[in-house]
């Protein structure tokens, strides 16, 4: 489960070289998901981060919490840019803090792509429109894996 393994001059193979691991491991699971710090539904809250997929194969999971501000409409994007030469599936499942509603969605991604959510129906009428909650975040190679670095961010 190496990241890459080269020919040294012999042409025989030399030591696996796994290059470097991201400061968000041991997230390869989703009770051991990496929390990335909360933002708000406000103009220029948003967060990314630097990550790979090292040992290829290795999934990484997330979690973020989004607050909803007055007067600021809440919408959930997730966009994810992978290395060249790689398939990865991105997978969000966003709980409603004010009730039980959930909401998720999927997207293969081979450059550059994103998933949004609706998360309209959190509200609570009783309580005023709040729409705040936390996204589970997986991201998943669906090729070897790579030691070069994907993007993700999170915009509300």
């Amino acid at each position: 489960l190496c990241g890459t393994q080269t020919c040294n001059n012999s042409c025989s193979w030399g030591s696996c070289a796994l290059g470097n691991v991201d400061g968000y491991e041991q997230n390869d699971s989703s009770w051991a998901a990496y929390t990335i710090p909360g933002i708000t539904d406000q103009n220029g809250s948003d967060a990314s981060i630097t990550a790979n997929i090292n040992p290829s194969g290795d999934d990484d999971y997330f979690k973020i919490h989004i607050e909803d501000k007055s007067f600021a409409a809440i919408d959930p994007k997730f966009t994810l840019t992978v290395p060249s030469g790689q398939t990865y599936k991105l997978c969000v499942t966003y709980d409603c803090d004010e009730n039980s509603k959930s909401y998720s969605g999927c997207k293969t991604i081979t450059s550059s792509g994103n998933v949004s959510l609706d998360v309209g129906g959190c509200e609570n009428v009783f309580q005023g429109d709040n729409d705040s909650g936390t996204a589970a975040i997986k991201v998943e190679p669906l090729s070897s894996g790579s030691c070069a670095n994907y993007t993700l961010k999170v915009e509300a």
